[in-house]
């Protein structure tokens, strides 16, 4: 009795345990139909996830092969966990393929998708100078970022040799339109109005301390004179990595938050600069984003007589 009673135990673990591996391999699967459709809906939105993806595009097709083929009886059988399994591969397959095609025709239009960008840029900027708009260089500005994700897309796609000449017809767009952003915040320095502290959370002076020391390590000329907090919102962003040991996505999370960082520029003049907190809680850890000084991030200037 006691024998039987084991065996009748252990089998209904071994059932238990059979189920728990396919409702895991489910998930694994339906997790990477989604990383792939959210990359083919904007492969320029996160570049280094289309790029992981793209990397580990040969491992993901011969790891989903592997499990259709492990489960071919279960398919076959046509049982509820069988269709399950053969609708998350199916799913799977089509996200790739059109994740290949996306890939594809990137190719294909970039040059012309990345010209059309810097010629919106200096088409804006041009008239935002024209109109004395003193946010009218926030479009431009976005259509430079749009350039630049291009840029970095195409060095991890084709290689040094295809961006290079994207990187230098960048450079000069960027530098054409920090001049006109200057000519803009020289005639519009008295309307700028100081940032105002927004953050609440209890780790606000270390946050600005962090701050603080990658700006001085990085522009060490600069006379810092402060940080601002403006906004209480974290931006959060999910990314996903293959990870080929355990042939799964890892996922990677990361939270934003804005700060402004005020500068002296001579005896009369202050420089605003954006600044980031980056924030890795899988890691529990944080960074400062400090490179901010070209023309794609927002810059003003501002009476020194203005600032508390």
């Amino acid at each position: 009795m006691r024998i039987v009673l084991f065996l009748v135990v252990m089998l209904g673990l071994a059932v238990g345990s059979r189920a728990d591996e396919i409702d895991n391999e489910l998930a694994k699967m339906q997790a990477t139909s989604k990383a792939f459709a959210a990359a083919t809906k904007n492969m320029l939105d996160d570049v280094e996830s289309t790029v992981a993806l793209l990397q580990g595009l040969p491992e993901v097709a011969k790891w989903a092969d592997d499990l259709k083929a492990q489960h071919k009886a279960e398919i076959d059988k046509k049982s509820e966990t069988g269709r399950k399994l053969e609708a998350a591969y199916a799913a799977l397959l089509r996200e790739v393929n059109l994740f290949v095609k996306k890939r594809e025709s990137f190719e294909k239009s970039y040059q012309r998708d990345f010209d059309q960008a810097l010629q919106r840029a200096e088409k804006i900027s041009d008239q935002a100078v024209k109109s004395k708009s003193l946010n009218g260089l926030e479009a431009a500005r976005t259509e430079l970022g749009k350039a630049r994700k291009t840029t970095e897309f195409v060095l991890a796609l084709l290689g040094r040799e295809k961006a290079a000449p994207l990187a230098q017809s960048l450079k000069s767009a960027r530098e054409a339109i920090a001049r006109k952003d200057a000519e803009l915040q020289a005639l519009g320095a008295g309307m700028t109005k100081a940032p105002e502290e927004a953050y609440q959370g209890d780790d606000a002076a270390k946050l600005k301390e962090l701050i603080r020391t990658e700006w001085k390590k990085t522009y060490p000329d600069d006379e810092l004179l402060a940080v601002v907090l403006h906004s209480n919102t974290w931006q959060r962003t999910i990314r996903f990595t293959w990870d080929k040991g355990n042939k799964e996505w890892g996922v990677g999370d990361t939270m934003v938050l804005p700060a402004r960082v005020i500068v002296k520029k001579d005896d009369a003049t202050a420089r605003i600069f954006m600044a980031y907190i980056n924030r890795h809680p899988l890691q529990n850890s944080q960074s400062a984003g400090v490179k901010t000084k070209n023309s794609e991030y927002v810059q003003e200037e501002i009476p020194l007589s203005k600032l508390k």
